[in-house]
């Protein structure tokens, strides 16, 4: 995977091309791409983080597309798999696009000092997971969690 900072360059794709792709999964299931999917998507192409339905919300009124009609899209995109969530804190949601691609699984490590997002390799919480199941059945999905510690830089004192 590389070094730990390298959570930004996993998600370095162009963003013209994350957002035809989203666009054409759409596309291929027979959904309507309406100017607010296609505002809603092209934020999340340009971004590497992920962002919460209020800052795509704020990305995108100058638009004219309502919040609720930003909150709808979320929702319509994550049942069809275009967007990954995850938690980011302060019981807020944030949204990725989703490439589909085996080279950008990873989990996210988030620095509790200075909030940088690590990449950590996707199989990091695989052991965790199965224990779970075989012990009450109970199936983890390490993919919507961010893992919160320290980041190297920190840890040495280094801002």
């Amino acid at each position: 995977m590389g070094a730990p900072h390298d959570h930004e360059h996993l998600h370095a794709e162009a963003p013209v091309s994350l957002a035809d792709s989203a666009l054409a999964q759409l596309s291929e299931r027979g959904e309507r791409i309406t100017a607010a999917r296609r505002a809603v998507i092209g934020v999340l192409a340009a971004e590497h983080e992920h962002r919460t339905a209020e800052q795509i919300a704020g990305a995108v009124a100058d638009l004219g597309i309502h919040r609720a009609t930003v909150y709808r899209t979320l929702e319509m995109l994550d049942s069809l798999g275009v967007v990954t969530t995850r938690p980011v804190g302060q019981g807020s949601t944030g949204y990725h696009l989703a490439t589909g691609e085996d080279r950008h699984a990873h989990l996210h490590g988030v620095c509790r000092s200075c909030g940088v997002v690590v990449a950590l390799p996707a199989d990091l919480l695989a052991s965790a997971a199965r224990s779970a199941r075989n012990a009450n059945g109970f199936a983890l999905e390490p993919a919507q969690s961010s893992l919160v510690g320290t980041c190297a830089d920190c840890a040495r004192g280094v801002s």
